[in-house]
C-alpha cells in the first residue's frame, strides 16, 4: 500500500503525467463540443405532378421548386441529400381553365427523425389547360 501511493505521488508530480493527462482531457472536451455541435442546410426540391390526367397539361405554376430547410447535429445533416425528399403535387379531381392554389405535400425519404424540416412555400398556384390535337 505505501509503494502505491510512492508512485502516485511521483507520476502526479511528473510533467509528463500533466501533459497527457492534459491532452486527453482536451481531446474529451472536442469530442463533447463537436458531437452537440448543430449544422443547417437548404435544399431546392423540384415540383413533380400525380395524378394528372392525360388530357390536361400545366399551362402556369407560381414556382417549380420547393425550398427545404434541414437542421440538427451537424454529423446527422451531413447525412442528409436532396434525393431524401419529394414535393408533389396531387390533380386529383383537378379542372382545365381555373386557377387554383394547390397544396405541396413533401415527402421525406430516409431523413432522421431528430432533423427538423422546415419549407417556405407549401403551396402553389396552377393553371391547367386541355390538350389539343391537330
Amino acid at each position: 500500500m505505501k509503494f502505491l501511493k510512492k508512485i502516485t505521488k511521483e507520476k502526479t508530480a511528473s510533467p509528463v503525467f500533466i501533459k497527457i493527462g492534459s491532452l486527453l482531457v482536451a481531446i474529451i472536451l472536442w469530442v463533447y463540443v463537436i458531437s452537440g455541435k448543430t449544422s443547417e442546410a437548404t435544399f431546392k426540391i423540384p415540383i413533380t405532378y400525380q395524378n394528372l390526367s392525360s388530357n390536361l397539361i400545366v399551362s402556369e405554376i407560381s414556382h417549380n421548386f420547393v425550398n427545404v430547410v434541414i437542421s440538427g447535429k451537424a454529423n446527422m445533416v451531413k447525412s442528409v441529400e436532396s434525393k431524401d425528399f419529394r414535393a408533389i403535387i396531387d390533380f386529383k379531381d383537378a379542372e382545365a381553365g381555373i386557377v387554383k392554389k394547390i397544396p405541396v405535400q413533401l415527402i421525406k425519404i430516409n431523413v432522421p427523425e431528430n432533423i427538423n424540416v422546415s419549407t417556405q412555400k407549401i403551396e402553389a398556384t396552377v393553371s391547367l389547360e386541355n390538350i389539343v390535337y391537330k
